[in-house]
């Protein structure tokens, strides 16, 4: 029974690669063009804005959450000249990112980040963040939450996952989505198979079921598709 389910899955994702009438019939980056957590990290190239750093009086837990958030506020006009990746990344070397990235996930704060709110209604953000996340190998990802590379791959899986980023996309991109979130949820599901504290992966296959959700709300035409990866939802379903 343990494996059973996980072979099915497989299985009906593989008879999903090229469904009828191609509307989702697009190709993704080869294995060997994957990055590195040490790519993934990089920031070389990037205008990032300079924050004071936090110090040992000062930071996430020792300090009003709205002060914490007032001060990592980027000034509008440097904002505007910054490029989607370059707000990605800001989001990621803020300071602030991991105090607050289940509630921005699951609240949603109406006091948000100015970074995120351009993150989100931005049209290219999609496309953006779409083109780091193929070519990330959950496989290589270092699962220890130490790791700036799982928090970074979780960013990218909340953003992703975002109604207001899927609405903005492209068939085309949303056909890579989900191939590259069936990939990754296949992965994932292995290394739970093979994972005693299988449960340590459950947040990011659950955000992968998410944002796999809202695009089947907003976009009719996947839902076929869609609804195979939604009926298998994790760890869970794998395990007896």
């Amino acid at each position: 029974m343990k494996n059973t389910l996980y072979i099915l899955l497989v299985v009906s994702f593989a008879s999903c690669t090229k469904p009828e009438g191609n509307w989702c019939d697009c190709e993704l980056l080869g294995n060997n063009d994957y990055w590195n957590c040490e790519q993934l990290l990089d920031t070389v190239g990037l205008n990032l804005y300079s924050f004071a750093p936090f110090t040992d009086e000062w930071g996430p837990g020792k300090t009003p959450y709205a002060e914490l958030l007032e001060s990592r506020q980027i000034p509008e006009d440097f904002m505007a000249k910054m490029t989607t990746k370059e707000l990605f990344y800001q989001y990621v070397y803020c300071g602030l990112s991991k105090s607050g990235l289940f509630m921005f996930n699951y609240v949603q704060l109406e006091e948000r980040l100015n970074m995120v709110t351009e993150l989100l209604i931005r049209r290219n953000t999609g496309h953006t963040l779409l083109e780091i996340l193929q070519r990330i190998d959950p496989a290589g990802i270092e699962w220890s939450w130490s790791r700036d590379c799982r928090y970074t791959y979780v960013y990218l899986l909340i953003f992703m996952a975002q109604p207001e980023v899927i609405m903005y996309m492209t068939d085309e991109e949303i056909c890579k989505y989900i191939l590259i979130q069936k990939r990754s949820q296949e992965i994932i599901l292995s290394l739970c198979e093979s994972d005693p504290y299988y449960w340590g992966y459950m947040p990011e296959l659950n955000l992968i079921n998410t944002g796999l959700g809202n695009v089947k709300v907003l976009h009719k035409k996947f839902e076929p598709f869609v609804q195979l990866i939604e009926e298998n939802e994790g760890c869970w379903s794998v395990k007896d």
